[in-house]
């Protein structure tokens, strides 16, 4: 895999606190896949997945996405190729309502992401009666949908999701799955966590875990 296509991790080395988590690992997400990470709690996941997201620093290696180096990619170019859904902590946009985080997004992000996909996708994910209520105030598993949603309307090359399925009921489950492999037909890249690895099994292409501070890369099944 050269370095101009898709997202490449190489001899990764991070330290927490001068204590090595990760040391030499190594990970590829080829265009259109989606490729599982999994692990114990506790072993780095969502630090990896913040490091590749460019919103944490790393102490040795090299990160690639579509052959820019995450080291030196201007930040705009960088947040147009990578969006990142956290685990939980959504206080970034708390003070908004879904329909004003989404029309910041747009904005920002200059997408001409028609009104009728975004629509559809609201309907999809069933937020519709929450569009005007604010974020603070909706339950665990709505907030994730529509920091989901808003990523979505961003449309990265690379969508990194941490404990994507966490909060949410088995529609919501089944409906963010069929997007994901609606994006890997464009050529989307989606790279996410999971406890629930039996729920995802069926739409990866890639499984990692990771182990004694490397990412081993296994089969799906």
């Amino acid at each position: 895999m050269t370095t101009g296509s898709g997202l490449i991790v190489r001899d990764f080395t991070k330290k927490v606190k001068d204590m090595k988590i990760f040391e030499s690992a190594q990970l590829y997400v080829e265009s259109g896949q989606i490729v599982h990470l999994g692990g114990e709690n506790g072993v780095g996941k969502t630090t990896f997945l913040r490091c590749v997201a460019g919103y944490e620093s790393f102490e040795e290696g090299d990160v690639f996405i579509l052959g820019y180096d995450l080291r030196k990619i201007r930040r705009e170019l960088l947040r147009e190729l990578i969006c990142f859904v956290p685990s939980d902590e959504f206080s970034f946009c708390d003070l908004l309502t879904p329909r004003e985080y989404f029309l910041f997004v747009r904005n920002f992000f200059r997408k001409s992401y028609g009104q009728n996909e975004e629509k559809e996708l609201v309907e999809r994910l069933c937020l519709e009666s929450y569009l005007d209520k604010q974020i603070s105030r909706l339950s665990f598993g709505t907030k994730k949908k529509v920091v989901f949603l808003a990523a979505l309307l961003a449309q990265p090359c690379l969508l990194v999701c941490d404990e994507i399925f966490e909060g949410l009921d088995s529609n919501s489950v089944e409906e963010i799955k069929k997007i994901i492999l609606e994006r890997k037909k464009t050529g989307g890249m989606t790279l996410f966590t999971t406890h629930i690895r039996e729920v995802a099994s069926n739409i990866i292409d890639r499984f990692y875990v990771i182990e004694e501070r490397k990412i081993l890369s296994l089969n799906k099944n």
